[in-house]
């Protein structure tokens, strides 16, 4: 049985219930996201971007510490600082645009698309 022919058998009441358990929280999204890029894509089930954004994230935390460890390094810190935040700042954008499109999505095929 698959989830289309289960929610036309609900009622509004019914739906509406089951439209609040399966939506994703986007604060939770976000929060997971500032933590570590790409947590919060995998917790709104977008597993392909989720991993880019976190190898990325590993990857800066590793030229950092190779960066710490060497004296011409230490120079370009500012450098990581300014790509660490962007990459954190597009990847809050990313999550948050995708936990609006992910419920919205939800949201339309439980209730239909103005029918």
């Amino acid at each position: 049985m698959d989830v289309d022919s289960i929610i036309k058998k609900l009622n509004d009441r019914d739906k509406l219930f089951y439209y609040q358990k399966c939506r994703k929280n986007i604060g939770i999204a976000l929060i997971l996201s500032f933590i570590v890029p790409g947590f919060g894509l995998w917790y709104l089930e977008k597993i392909l971007s989720g991993s880019i954004y976190t190898i990325i994230w590993l990857f800066t935390i590793i030229l950092l510490v190779l960066m710490i460890f060497s004296i011409i390094g230490i120079i370009f810190i500012p450098f990581w600082i300014v790509i660490y935040l962007g990459l954190c700042i597009v990847c809050l954008i990313h999550t948050y645009i995708s936990g609006k499109r992910y419920n919205k999505t939800l949201l339309i095929r439980i209730f239909g698309g103005g029918e």
